[in-house]
């Protein structure tokens, strides 16, 4: 039997140059596509905080409400975190902040009662992301540090005494106004988010880009 050898199809890899030109080209596409990535992380991390702020604001809120008692949403620069009543006082509320907590407020009916402040969550944010947070009174108001909300789940006003019945944290202020808390993604990112708290209490994230006339996730 002839073997026919010379039939069988010729077998060849890549050249030197292709595989020069091929990695080339990967080289391109991803020097394109790593920077839209890290963009991509950066914005994602504002949506994070965007959204935690938005849920811990209206757990605030539906606190005060079940509850029947006051309860505030504090900012704060600093990672001691309330987990007891007597570590309020030590947290810095702060209008430009990294962190937050959520807590109750003794009521006015329970003076002398021994009623404490109820830590109801706490929300590490911005210094592990680098995500910044800065609010805006709107409407003509002033940047406050504090939200609080009363029963009927609207903002009610109180300020950081620590004597009741204002027993918020030190330095902290509820004002009764709209407020805007822009959260600014880290570095890398371009496309800073924004929460909205009403006087009523009507709270909402938006994109601070647009107004509502133009789409219905502005601000």
């Amino acid at each position: 039997m002839q073997l026919r050898s010379h039939l069988a199809p010729r077998m060849r890899g890549f050249s030197l140059i292709e595989l020069m030109i091929t990695l080339t080209v990967v080289g391109i596409l991803l020097l394109i596509a790593v920077p839209n990535f890290q963009t991509w992380i950066a914005n994602s991390k504002a949506r994070t905080v965007a959204e935690a702020l938005q849920n811990d604001l209206r757990l605030a809120q539906a606190t005060a409400m079940t509850q029947g008692r006051r309860t505030v949403l504090v900012l704060t620069n600093s990672s001691n975190f309330p987990t007891q009543p007597a570590a309020v006082a030590a947290t810095n509320p702060a209008t430009n902040a990294s962190y937050w907590y959520v807590q109750t407020i003794p009521s006015t009916l329970a003076l002398g009662n021994g009623e404490v402040p109820i830590p109801v969550d706490s929300s590490p944010v911005g210094t592990t992301t680098g995500v910044t947070i800065t609010t805006v009174g709107l409407l003509g108001g002033v940047p406050v540090n504090a939200v609080c909300f009363n029963s009927l789940g609207r903002q009610t006003a109180a300020s950081g005494t620590n004597v009741p019945p204002d027993d918020v944290p030190a330095g902290a202020n509820c004002v009764v106004q709209s407020t805007q808390f822009n959260i600014a993604p880290p570095v890398g990112g371009n496309r800073t988010l924004a929460v909205q708290v009403s006087a009523g209490g009507t709270v909402r994230a938006c994109d601070p880009n647009f107004t509502q006339l133009q789409q219905p996730f502005g601000c």
